[in-house]
């Protein structure tokens, strides 16, 4: 469970910066995954990895990062976001200054 924890956290941290991420990067990133998936599991090297993540209801690394910004899109459309506190910050700077 802690490889878990660790894994999906580092993996989900800045991930929307990922999204052009060159293929190289992305495809490190899906091994680390893979190889979380199988120590995790205990399973064979040379088992399929697919099967083992939709067993822990993992997704591959670019529908990770796609999801996420999708949700981020939705949330901010929707008027559920946290406005970004240094966004926040600098419309109050800019708004102050022009006057």
């Amino acid at each position: 469970m802690v490889i878990h924890a660790f894994i999906s956290s580092r993996l989900d941290y800045c991930n929307s910066l990922f999204t052009c991420l060159i293929k190289t990067s992305s495809n490190w990133l899906q091994t680390v995954q893979n190889a979380a998936a199988g120590l995790l599991t205990k399973a064979n090297r040379r088992s399929h990895i697919t099967p083992i993540l939709c067993g822990l209801h993992w997704l591959p690394i670019n529908f990770r990062v796609h999801f996420k910004i999708l949700v981020l899109t939705f949330r901010a459309l929707h008027g559920q976001a946290h406005p970004p506190t240094l966004w926040t910050s600098y419309c109050l700077y800019r708004h102050i200054a022009s006057r």
